[in-house]
């Protein structure tokens, strides 16, 4: 029986070697986001706030693992669609929520003082969690769409 593509509507794509590769620039890209926004917390604001940022890494893999969990299975009829939807979301969303992020007048002096400069700070998470749960969500579909080769893909 041949395997036919995951444009098709297939719900088991085939794995070959290329679909590593943007699984690969994916994790890289992640990883280098993560330092970049760390070395930047720690020169534009307080420096004890770039520690942040790898919790907030982990906060957006954990949403895209709870959203994979509930719409995997509606997502798999037309993986590589969504697949492509969540590069895009990825590409659009790292300048753009860093941009938005640092517009917020958060002023972390005030922050234990001040409910207003609280919910801005938790703004300024929300922001940094998209690119995190974009890229979670294309690793996390990699995975289970290939789970015999669970290991070269992750």
């Amino acid at each position: 029986m041949k395997a036919e593509n995951a444009f098709a509507g297939n719900p088991r794509p085939v794995f070959s070697g290329l679909i590593l590769i943007p699984i690969f620039l994916v994790s890289v890209t992640l990883v280098g986001l993560q330092l970049s926004l760390m070395r930047s917390l720690s020169v534009v604001r307080y420096h004890h706030f770039s520690y942040l940022v790898i919790s907030t890494a982990l906060l957006g893999f954990g949403i895209s693992g709870t959203f994979l969990s509930f719409l995997y299975p509606r997502m798999k009829r037309r993986l590589a669609i969504w697949m492509i939807g969540f590069y895009a979301l990825l590409a659009v969303s790292i300048p753009c929520s860093y941009l938005l992020a640092q517009s917020l007048p958060v002023d972390t002096w005030y922050l234990l003082f001040s409910t207003r400069q609280q919910l801005l700070m938790v703004l300024f998470n929300l922001l940094l969690i998209v690119p995190f749960f974009s890229g979670g969500v294309v690793v996390g579909a990699a995975i289970s769409s290939f789970q015999e080769h669970a290991p070269a893909v992750y």
